[in-house]
């Protein structure tokens, strides 16, 4: 898809360093996908203390290290 976006240059080329790329759209898909994963984060933190999932962590580790036991057998 093309769309067409006036940029300050210098933003973007620090954006480019930072990220590590050399590729303009590149560097504007890698920010966009960190600004999308930081807000989901942001979301999930806001349910910290507020869930009580009511889990057996001890029990939870046996059955995966059983499941793996199994898969490797």
């Amino acid at each position: 898809m093309y769309t067409q976006l006036n940029v300050d240059v210098d933003l973007l080329a620090k954006a480019k360093q930072i990220l590590d790329v050399k590729d303009d759209a590149k560097a504007v898909e890698v920010a966009l996908e960190n600004i999308v994963r930081h807000n989901k984060l942001q979301n999930l933190k806001s349910y910290y203390g507020k869930l009580d999932l009511d889990i057996d962590l001890d029990s939870l580790r046996r059955r995966t290290r059983n499941e793996l036991k199994g898969a490797i057998n």
